[in-house]
């Protein structure tokens, strides 16, 4: 199908400023219940290219992506920015594609002690840089705040989240509250550290999808580690992780707060 001619449901149309770039053809990556959508396209100036489309809370994402890409280009390989569009409450940002394979799919091409290492090196240049801008968001309060929307306005799925928690909405919200004040949030974070988002080549180790950018305690992006190492590759690497990590050490209880703030969302109903 033909992108200059496809309006996504519930999407304003494309801004002419983006379908003139573009190559008829695309490929649906991924599409959000939430009210995103990624897909691979062809700029005709640039080449390989990754559309993003957002409205509502993945507006917002993408928001603080054009900010992250913006902070961290020249310091780690991450996508160029082509062009970001913001109109009516929705959002389009158009990156460049980056060359190489997602970390969970590279065993074909690496072995996985290589994936693991180059992981590990990877997380711990993201956490080495230094933030000096006051306007980077602290991701705890912003997470928590969303969480109490969505419990106010009845948007989690009760059952689920209780199975998962063996709490309900209302009382995880009061447990982190309290646990809250105990967090140090001191270093820069990726939000959403997992496998897929590293892309490997032979000369590079790229990270991708920035919208959950922010600074944070250190813990939060080993979170999402262990849960991708483990989905991917098996409990027994994530010790090897960490041998390659060189830096501070996992904290357990500070995983588990980081995975009840997951909770949230992961149950969030439309």
């Amino acid at each position: 199908m033909n992108i200059i001619s496809h309006t996504l449901k519930g999407f304003e149309p494309l801004p002419e400023k983006i379908i003139s770039r573009l190559q008829p053809g695309y490929n649906l990556l991924a599409e959000s219940r939430l009210g995103g959508i990624i897909l691979e396209v062809e700029d005709r100036e640039r080449g390989p290219a990754i559309l993003k489309i957002g409205k509502s809370r993945c507006a917002e994402d993408l928001r603080n992506e054009v900010a992250r890409l913006n902070f961290l280009s020249g310091r780690l390989p991450v996508p160029e920015i082509f062009i970001f569009i913001e109109k009516n409450g929705c959002a389009c940002l158009l990156i460049s594609k980056l060359q190489g394979t997602a970390g969970h799919v590279s065993c074909g091409t690496y072995s996985i002690d290589n994936i693991i290492q180059r992981y590990a090196e990877s997380l711990q240049r993201i956490h080495c840089l230094a933030v000096e801008d006051n306007s980077m968001p602290q991701a705890i309060s912003k997470i928590f705040s969303c969480a109490e929307k969505m419990v106010s306005e009845k948007k989690i799925n009760c059952v689920e989240f209780e199975k998962a928690t063996s709490m309900t909405p209302v009382q995880l919200l009061n447990y982190l509250e309290k646990r809250m004040g105990d967090v140090r949030e001191n270093i820069f974070t990726h939000g959403d550290y997992c496998l897929p988002n590293i892309i490997l080549n032979t000369d590079t180790t790229s990270v991708i999808d920035w919208g959950q950018g922010a600074i944070s305690n250190i813990n939060r992006d080993f979170m999402s580690v262990e849960l991708s190492i483990r989905m991917n590759f098996g409990e027994g690497y994530i010790k090897m992780f960490y041998d390659y990590y060189h830096g501070e050490t996992p904290n357990p209880e500070l995983i588990q707060y980081f995975l009840f703030l997951d909770q949230f969302e992961k149950y969030q109903m439309e």
